[in-house]
């Protein structure tokens, strides 16, 4: 008799467990035409409209959350995606991931420059569809802009990235990849290394540039491994991303000469 009673307090504590645990994970099931999901890091539902409206997206358990005003935010973070909207003084973007949005209200005193050249750039000039990036959260009242190009105008600013020889306001260079080196001897080699925009995944552009460089006895060769320090030895490093150097009194020759050639045997 004793056996069956302990069955029985196992059984109706096992019950127990099973009816908590159901409660705790029933999910409401919303038919399909109401285009609700779940946020499952907030544990709210979210109802967005049918395709073709323009509304924001609704909480049904909340408020809804309208862009952030980020001026008075800027050192607290820095914030980057993509411009949706021009509006007098202010610029509307999307984050990343497009689940936030921001205005950046331009003041007299903000200075916009190119991501990729480093170039001023004139708030009249800024477009819709360009990428922006607020890293005044460690540089005072400096934005950056990626303008949204193609063909030979990137071509030409990813060169002037390169050129820049890791001197670039927003502290994000390009790493080229080594393509080909064509040793002539062992003071001239030739390089080819491929390129892409640093801004691609965000600008929706997989356009890969390649150049050529010229590298001489003076050319600085180094290696993380050390198996790269000359242009004899400059093989091992073939297929990494490098580190270059141009020559600045070479940037108008058909093969600007290299300073310095470093890679990390990633």
């Amino acid at each position: 008799m004793n056996k069956l009673k302990y069955i029985y307090v196992l059984l109706v504590a096992a019950m127990s467990i099973g009816v908590v645990y159901a409660i705790n994970n029933f999910e409401p099931e919303i038919p399909e035409s109401l285009n609700v999901v779940r946020d499952t890091s907030s544990n709210e539902w979210y109802k967005y409209p049918d395709v073709g409206t323009t509304h924001e997206n609704v909480v049904i358990s909340g408020s809804t959350e309208g862009p952030i005003e980020l001026n008075d935010k800027l050192k607290e973070h820095w914030y980057s995606g993509i411009i949706t909207k021009i509006e007098e003084n202010k610029i509307y973007f999307d984050n990343e991931d497009k689940i936030k949005s921001y205005i950046l209200e331009v003041k007299d005193d903000y200075k916009f420059v190119s991501l990729r050249t480093n170039e001023d750039i004139k708030v009249k000039d800024i477009k819709v569809g360009y990428y922006i990036d607020t890293f005044s959260y460690y540089n005072n009242d400096v934005f950056g802009i990626a303008s949204n190009i193609a063909g030979e105008q990137l071509r030409q600013e990813i060169f002037k990235n390169l050129a820049l020889n890791g001197q670039n306001v927003s502290g994000v260079v390009a790493s080229p990849g080594v393509e080909s080196i064509d040793i002539i001897n062992s003071n001239k080699a030739i390089l080819k290394v491929s390129v892409q925009d640093i801004y691609s995944e965000y600008l929706k552009n997989d356009e890969i540039f390649e150049f050529e460089f010229m590298l001489n006895d003076k050319t600085e060769i180094k290696s993380k491994s050390g198996l790269a320090y000359s242009i004899d030895t400059i093989n091992h490093a073939l297929h990494d991303f490098v580190d270059l150097r141009i020559d600045q009194n070479t940037i108008n020759d058909e093969r600007p000469v290299l300073t310095g050639f470093y890679s990390s045997d990633s």
